[in-house]
């Protein structure tokens, strides 16, 4: 099932008589990454290279299906967690994934983690497929984004995984809309349901959500505008008890930006996360690695900089902080923009902590990348 379907994908001007698009990227990462390890060094030179096509079928004005399909190649020394995502999350009812080829030291995966039908009308739309949903205003974290969340301190992963899903939206104006989405999973009595309320007042967009995920009810907001000359975002939600533990709990985040100058930028976000653990001891290390969340602990708060020096170059610095046990890491990136289409980088991350902390068992990298846009 799955290579006939990419067999379709990459036949689909020959299969088809219609208006045929595709674009992608070539993303190649570099890294030094320094890990525990008594049986040799402690540091493991690795390279990820990524291939993504993103196909499109304009089957008319108003419908077209679009797809998104990636072959990573990682070679290493040794083959770390989390390198390479690309198995199916609870978010997904089958599989589109499969590794190619592997060995020792390298491993060569494909997947598809876009494949959806788009259908428009004068004030209404639906998706049909496997998509992104991206809700939520936050910039780091995004306690509303129930279907698409991402670890912020994950390098390797770059896209967001697609959910399998029905969205319909309904627009009631230029700044307001209706969405309700139907997230199907493996098990019928599993899926997820979801509906959003957007608008616009005083200048602030707002959204008001309401669904049943991961047999929870849940309900949030977010807004973001400006408070003077600075950006303001914030989210809530509210996710009441179930069955199994009994526990409700709230996630918020409160966030400001501010353009300095003209090639100054800073950031401040500060995150509660009431699903979380105050004490480390208690950390669900098996729910983060299945990415069933992102966070361990209650309180975080991040900071980012970010000075344009020319056309050309860029630099960003920024700090993740668990206000709780105390670890955190520092980041920075030195982009340059070589081409119209190549984009060039340099980063680091830091990652500090006392044993047993959230953070102390990540490894401190050093690593390029490479973005040739086609």
């Amino acid at each position: 099932m799955k290579k006939l379907i990419i067999i379709m994908l990459l036949a689909a001007p020959s299969l088809f008589a219609v208006d045929f698009d595709i674009n992608g990227y070539v993303f190649e990462m570099p890294a030094l990454l320094k890990v525990d390890d008594p049986a040799g060094s402690d540091y493991k030179a690795i390279n990820l290279s990524r291939l993504r096509l993103r196909p499109t079928l304009n089957l008319n004005e108003d419908a077209r299906i679009t797809a998104h399909y990636e072959v990573d190649f990682l070679l290493s020394e040794q083959l770390l967690p989390g390198m390479s995502m690309v198995n199916k999350t609870n978010r997904q009812i089958i599989s589109l994934s499969d590794e190619i080829a592997s060995g020792d030291k390298y491993r060569v995966n494909h997947f598809v983690d876009m494949l959806y039908y788009k259908h428009l009308f004068d004030d209404f739309e639906f998706t049909l497929g496997r998509q992104v949903i991206s809700w939520g205003s936050g910039r780091v974290w995004q306690p509303t984004d129930l279907f698409n969340p991402i670890n912020p301190a994950n390098i390797f992963k770059y896209e967001r995984d697609g959910v399998d899903a029905f969205t319909a939206k309904y627009y009631l104006g230029s700044f307001s809309d209706i969405e309700v989405v139907a997230n199907f999973r493996e098990n019928i009595e599993d899926n997820n349901y979801a509906i959003r309320i957007r608008t616009n007042t005083s200048g602030y967009d707002m959204s008001f959500m309401s669904g049943y995920f991961d047999n929870r009810a849940v309900l949030g907001g977010d807004f973001a505008g400006n408070l003077y000359d600075a950006g303001l975002r914030g989210e809530v939600l509210y996710s009441f008890e179930n069955k199994e533990d009994r526990v409700s709990y709230v996630k918020a985040v409160l966030g400001i930006d501010y353009q300095i100058t003209a090639d100054l930028y800073a950031m401040l976000e500060y995150q509660f996360n009431g699903e979380g653990k105050s004490d480390k001891s208690k950390y669900e290390y098996l729910r983060l690695a299945f990415g069933e969340i992102q966070n361990l602990s209650k309180n975080y708060l991040t900071q980012q900089v970010s000075y344009k020096l020319s056309a050309l170059w860029n630099v960003s610095a920024n700090m993740l902080q668990n206000l709780n046990d105390g670890s955190g890491y520092f980041g920075g990136i030195v982009a340059y923009s070589w081409l119209e289409n190549i984009n060039l980088k340099l980063a680091g991350m830091y990652f500090y902590g006392d044993d047993k902390t959230e953070y102390s068992n990540y490894g401190t990298a050093l690593y390029g990348i490479m973005e040739f846009y086609f």
